[in-house]
């Protein structure tokens, strides 16, 4: 695998971005849509008087998406100078700008969504608190220069066996760790003086209401001095290993997090009946699993490094610097013990609800929905670990695998769910099969990018590679929902007669869809006479269904012949037309 692949499996969400074609339909649909909700708003004011644009919604949220796009798509393509030129610079810098658009567009759409009602000027604390990121964060991009050369001078001589683009992503975000403790300490405490300064003008607040908002403090503050210690621990201590950093962290976070919940327990019990205090002892010993499994890590790290690496060496060959390396076989462990820490949760915690619901003398096959609901969540986590351990490649092959999990074991969810509360009718039946449509067409999509059959050979366009796979989809679809269609009807116990409607009606799209198909690839390309096949097509399959539908419902009398015969009066004109004006 070449390096440029490499980056493109990474960036792929980021080439679609930057595709004209992409941007050009997302520009064309963005106007189309919101012209159609403003042409609706028009009418709907002339008839009922109401004057509130109601578009302007759509105009806006949809706005801050096709903004980024835009943004996106003016930055990576370098139609821009200065653009290109943050493009270069640092993550940190480039998210500043679009930091930039979201915070003056959403408290624009704010500003003007608080005009409609100004009894309270509410938009100007949206305005306020996102001001403090913002003011951070430009800061932070006014002085990055020289904050990035420093620690670059800093941290070039201690870790010379880094390659330059690891220890420029090392300085990138010990820099924005740093602003990020210093945005939540000032969020702490201009949110505790506005708190106070509320409490001290007076409100009323009972008794309880001073008390959680108090504990909500201490709480918080607990785990801002945990913020501030992470970021000393792991930026200046040096004599400690980062994976010991991280298991110190982990621990001090289970402590500090079950100290809370405990004095929460206690502290609020008097006033209100919580969960049983059983439920904190289930919580320490499911969080205790992860502490386990991350202590198993550290102590044998050394081991389990070494490990991922050979198997990131043999899927990417020699390729990737020994930084790119590592950090892909951190991915590998994080994702395997990741999974088996999930894994190993979810059956102690459907013991737990096994019991629970045992004790309770309730029906045990309520444990199905924990199950399997939480079952989906570990299949899914399952099939992201197959992905970054085997060599599985693309968008469409990723996405798919993962689609395929989910289906399978929803399926098998629905399946039981339908066994279980209500066997007389397969319902389950019907929503495998119509989800497996898409599932269908999304693995045919994998298969046809994956074995290039998208990719025109010599001699075929685009254009006729587009039409020829698109019909393909267009008439497996058709195939797909006539059989899902026909079992619907033999359940309910209808005519299926009633079938030849869906059957004719739609084969007059797919008949179209293939005449269009053959016209791209002979090609015919004179207006008469490709518009003469496609009515030709057309002409031959209505007149079919007329047939049908004569001879099945009203035998007696031939009406379908005159309507056959009239319109063939228009097919013959038009057919000798286009071979006349050819010769």
């Amino acid at each position: 695998m070449s390096d440029e692949e490499i980056e493109f499996h990474r960036n792929w969400f980021l080439s679609l971005l930057t595709n004209r074609v992409v941007y050009a339909l997302h520009l064309f649909t963005y106007i189309m849509v919101n012209g159609l909700l403003i042409m609706i708003w028009l009418v709907s004011w002339m008839f009922t008087g109401l004057t509130f644009f109601w578009p302007f919604h759509s105009l806006y949220g949809w706005g801050f998406g096709l903004g980024f796009h835009i943004l996106t798509y003016i930055m990576y393509n370098d139609k821009s100078e200065y653009l290109t030129y943050v493009r270069e610079q640092s993550p940190y810098i480039m998210s500043f700008v679009y930091h930039t658009f979201f915070y003056i567009s959403i408290n624009l759409y704010l500003f003007l969504i608080n005009l409609i009602d100004l009894t309270f000027i509410w938009f100007t604390w949206s305005l306020g608190m996102w001001g403090i990121a913002y003011i951070y964060h430009a800061i932070g991009y006014f002085t990055w220069n020289k904050l990035f050369d420093d620690q670059w001078k800093k941290l070039r001589p201690k870790h010379d066996d880094f390659s330059k683009n690891r220890l420029k992503h090392e300085i990138i975000v010990k820099i924005g760790n740093f602003w990020m403790l210093l945005v939540h300490i000032t969020y702490y405490i201009i949110t505790f003086i506005i708190v106070n300064v509320y409490l001290f003008v007076g409100t009323g607040l009972g008794d309880l209401a001073v008390l959680i908002i108090t504990e909500i403090f201490i709480s918080w503050g607990i785990f801002l001095a945990w913020h501030a210690f992470g970021y000393i621990l792991f930026y200046h201590i040096e004599s400690i290993k980062a994976v010991v950093k991280g298991f110190v962290l982990h621990i001090t976070f289970y402590v500090l997090l079950n100290v809370q919940i405990v004095m929460g327990y206690l502290i609020f019990s008097r006033y209100y009946e919580f969960f049983p205090w059983e439920a904190i002892i289930y919580l320490m010993l499911i969080s205790a699993i992860g502490i386990l499994i991350h202590a198993l890590i550290t102590t044998k790290w050394d081991y389990f490094l070494e490990k991922a690496q050979t198997k990131v060496r043999i899927k990417y060959g020699e390729v990737l610097h020994k930084d790119d390396v590592r950090l892909l076989a951190k991915r590998v462990i994080f994702w395997r013990w990741s999974l088996i820490t999930h894994f190993l949760i979810y059956l102690v915690a459907l013991v737990i609800i096994g019991v629970n619901i045992a004790n309770r003398r309730l029906d045990l096959l309520l444990l199905i929905h924990p199950a399997m609901g939480w079952g989906i969540g570990v299949a899914l986590h399952t099939a992201i670990y197959y992905i970054t351990l085997k060599p599985v490649k693309g968008f469409f092959p990723i996405t798919a695998l993962l689609h395929v999990t989910v289906y399978i074991v929803t399926s098998i969810y629905l399946v039981i769910l339908n066994v279980i509360f209500l066997p007389g009718a397969p319902w389950s039946l019907f929503a495998i099969l119509g989800w497996g449509i898409g599932i269908g067409i999304h693995l045919l999509i994998m298969y046809s990018t994956r074995k290039r059959i998208f990719v025109p050979k010599e001699k075929v366009s685009t254009k006729e590679m587009a039409w020829k796979w698109s019909f393909i989809i267009h008439f497996f679809v058709y195939i797909i929902c006539l059989g899902i269609i026909g079992i619907a009807l033999a359940v309910q116990g209808q005519d299926m007669l009633l079938l030849i409607h869906p059957t004719m009606g739609w084969l007059i799209g797919v008949a179209g869809h293939g005449a269009i198909y053959i016209i791209v690839k002979k090609p015919i390309t004179r207006f008469l006479s490709w518009s003469a096949f496609l009515h030709l097509i057309v002409y031959i399959v209505v007149s079919i269904y007329l047939v049908i539908l004569n001879v099945l419902f009203s035998p007696g009398f031939p009406w379908s012949a005159i309507a056959i015969a009239g319109w063939g009066i228009g097919i013959g004109l038009h057919v000798l037309f286009a071979y006349l004006t050819k010769k």
